[in-house]
């Protein structure tokens, strides 16, 4: 399990920690602290950077939930696809 800060979906489907700067509508999608990690500055990211560093199960674990929000949210570029397909077909 690796640590990473990328988008809050784009590699939620990998398994990996999702370390996202703090984005309202991102509150709405998954748990914080639970399901992703957020924070609102410099400094805040690097205390948590250090800290899951440090606490590999508790990385896992919520690397793992945030997997299963995607997966099971479709979070993913399949059901997204649909969804717009949708809209777009209804339009």
């Amino acid at each position: 399990m690796t640590l990473q800060i990328v988008g809050p979906t784009r590699y939620r489907g990998l398994d990996l920690l999702c370390l996202q700067s703090e984005i309202k509508n991102l509150f709405r999608l998954f748990k914080e602290d639970k399901e992703a990690v957020f924070f609102d500055s410099k400094e805040e990211l690097l205390k948590k950077i250090k800290y899951y560093l440090n606490h590999e199960k508790e990385r896992e674990k919520i690397a793992e939930a945030g997997y299963r929000r995607c997966i099971n949210s479709g979070y993913n570029y399949r059901d997204r696809l649909k969804y717009m397909l949708n809209k777009i077909e209804k339009f």
